[in-house]
């Protein structure tokens, strides 16, 4: 079995890392690339040989909001089915409703403790990564 592929978009480079040192104790195998913005995250997966097998998205993003990209995911048929769940400091619940309805596969409030991030991130690794069936991603 191939190690898992994440895709991290986040442009804080505080919180890249807070997630790479989680993604390291949760996955040690895994494959994490991170991206600092929505059109580089675009650009990157239209061209890919292989998809990720799960993007965590901020949706403070620089350039384009994260819920625009995630929208985009959800238009092209080859990223339709990508996993993606949100990372991000927002708590507002109509954030969390919007990014659902842009096809979000879950949501997750930043935590700023370093053991808080470990934990959420092992939670989401463990569901992505244990017994859950994930869709299967055309290329």
């Amino acid at each position: 079995m191939s190690p898992p592929r994440l895709l991290l978009v986040e442009d804080a480079d505080a919180d890249a890392e807070a997630v790479r040192r989680a993604v390291v104790v949760c996955l040690p195998d895994a494959l994490l690339h991170r991206l600092r913005s929505g059109r580089e995250a675009a650009e990157v997966l239209r061209s890919a040989e292989a998809l990720p097998d799960l993007v965590l998205l901020d949706l403070d993003l620089p350039d384009t909001s994260g819920l625009v990209f995630l929208a985009e995911l959800r238009q092209d048929p080859v990223t339709a089915r990508l996993p993606v769940v949100v990372l991000t400091s927002s708590a507002r619940q109509s954030e969390v409703d919007a990014a659902y309805d842009a096809g979000a596969h879950g949501f997750i409030t930043k935590p700023f403790a370093p053991a808080d991030t470990l934990e959420a991130l092992r939670r989401v690794c463990g569901y992505w990564f244990g017994p859950v069936r994930r869709p299967g991603v055309r290329r």
